[in-house]
């Protein structure tokens, strides 16, 4: 199966990058199917000289987005949005294509993100229009009101994970708050990009608005040197994290969230409901073959139900079927990995664990299908405590692990979940209102989940990572006071001044 690219787009058209000159950086990104590695799903041409245009598009439609309505900007965006709902269908298959996760997860994904942007537009208003006349001085003839203006192009990269649920969220925020936007994706998800440009495309939103750009992190590299960039929303790894701030640390006029990486723990306490927990645990664990960042991979587990719990857990888990994510002979729960990369990186970290020392209670490896493809198993691991040193416990791993370490009392549990370099969400599963409290106190995660998984997501709720997994920059339907700056404003009405001169000769 082939895809057709069109190229980045920019000025409303979609444009293919030239491919000679003496200043050409023109590369070819590759899609191999991650169910099926004899199929090339498409070749999507880059090249940095684009930037230029991109830039100038995004310029010309922050000029004129900014001047039109909140109403009408509204209307636009809700046109969009039934063109994603007229394709929700083709989006989904296209994800698991490029993804590798089944086409039922996929979908959810996009019915999500149609509904999360549609609680945005109904709550907006409360957030970026402007307040009212308000007297907050003591001089009655001054009135104080306060105006959110949008800070200027965004600039949105994003990840392989979610890759349209995100940026499609932090796409509608910015449009919403008057911003003009440029989506820079993720290189495994060209063409799941493409057809939010095209939806875009058909939603006629006006000249520069929209602006997207195919490319590898060079591109994203010279995209954050841009002054005329004033919004920076990034999805990634640490690593590429650190960059972003290195790119952008001279330019003081530009806001930076960053959505990085995680380990997340879920906590499960001594008076849990066994076979409730296992299912949201499994969930948690292997949901997008563990390629989510809200994926958990540490379980602190109370010893006095750890072994008929993990006993549990691993049997169902053997029951987990893996197979294509849309021709498949029994629908998955699981599908491949996205690329040989990180099947390379999932038996790296399996072989790290086993020298280690971990205990292996079912080992993960590569599996044949039908057809070649990144298909691997889960893996589950126990050991007896959290070692800072172990690089296999504090890593971050984009694929099926779930380690078990048992505990104890709950102080250990919530050292166990606080020893990593990682906060961005946690679960806990007890029905004790002090054991709540307590880790809802002491637990550093910018998400805690009381009874449900690390990976539900709720979008009418700030979403955001602290410690290593962000900036406390919040996403969701937080996100859009990220792309306003509030200006204050107070205004004397009374024709009069209202200082005292003192210390002046009469």
């Amino acid at each position: 199966m082939t895809y057709e690219i069109k190229g980045d787009y920019f000025h409303n058209n979609f444009n293919l990058p030239p491919i000679k000159g003496l200043d050409s950086s023109y590369i070819l990104l590759k899609k191999i199917n991650p169910a099926n590695t004899t199929d090339i799903l498409w070749q999507c041409p880059a090249d940095s000289r684009h930037i230029i245009s991109v830039i100038e598009s995004a310029n010309e439609g922050f000029k004129c987005w900014k001047k039109i309505s909140l109403k009408e900007r509204l209307t636009k965006i809700k046109t969009y949005l039934l063109k994603i709902e007229e394709r929700k269908n083709e989006i989904a298959s296209t994800i698991s294509l490029e993804t590798g996760r089944p086409v039922w997860e996929t979908l959810q994904e996009v019915k999500q993100s149609i509904l999360g942007c549609t609680s945005l537009i109904n709550s907006c208003e409360k957030q970026i229009l402007p307040t009212g006349l308000l007297n907050l001085s003591s001089h009655d003839s001054e009135l104080s009101r306060v105006i959110y203006r949008p800070i200027g192009p965004t600039l949105i990269i994003t990840a392989f994970c979610s890759p349209f649920l995100i940026p499609n969220n932090y796409l509608t925020n910015s449009l919403i708050a008057g911003n003009s936007v440029i989506l820079k994706p993720s290189p495994e998800t060209c063409y799941t990009s493409q057809i939010i440009m095209e939806c875009f495309q058909a939603a006629e939103f006006p000249n520069g608005v929209i602006n997207s750009i195919q490319g590898d992190s060079e591109i994203s590299r010279r995209l954050l040197k841009e002054k005329s960039i004033k919004c920076v929303f990034f999805v990634g790894t640490n690593e590429s994290g650190n960059k972003v701030i290195d790119a952008t640390q001279n330019d003081l006029h530009k806001m930076i969230s960053l959505n990085l990486g995680s380990k997340n723990t879920t906590i499960i306490h001594n008076d849990t409901d066994i076979n409730f927990a296992i299912k949201d645990l499994l969930v948690s664990s292997f949901l997008s073959s563990g390629q989510n960042c809200r994926s958990t991979s540490l379980i602190a587990i109370h010893k006095s139900i750890q072994e008929e719990f993990v006993t549990k857990f691993h049997q169902l888990a053997k029951k987990i079927i893996i197979d294509d994510p849309i021709n498949f002979e029994k629908e998955p729960f699981m599908g491949p990995l996205v690329n040989q990369q990180s099947v390379d990186n999932y038996i790296l970290f399996i072989g790290m664990a086993k020298r280690e020392g971990f205990e292996e209670i079912m080992r993960g490896k590569q599996i044949d299908k039908k057809n070649p493809g990144y298909y691997v198993t889960p893996s589950i691991q126990l050991t007896n405590r959290f070692d800072k040193k172990s690089r296999f416990l504090t890593s971050e791993i984009l694929a099926p692990t779930a380690t078990f370490i048992p505990y104890q009392d709950i102080e250990e549990a919530i050292d166990i979940a606080n020893s990593t370099e990682y906060g961005l969400v946690s679960s806990v599963y007890t029905n004790i209102p002090q054991i709540k409290e307590k880790c809802l106190d002491e637990l550093q995660s910018g998400t805690i989940n009381i009874n449900i998984p690390t990976t539900n997501v709720e979008q009418e709720l700030p979403s955001l990572g602290i410690k290593n997994s962000g900036n406390h920059r919040a996403g969701f339907t937080a996100a859009i006071n990220s792309c306003v700056y509030p200006l204050a404003i107070v205004e004397n009405d009374s024709k009069k001044s209202n200082q005292q001169l003192i210390g002046f000769h009469e």
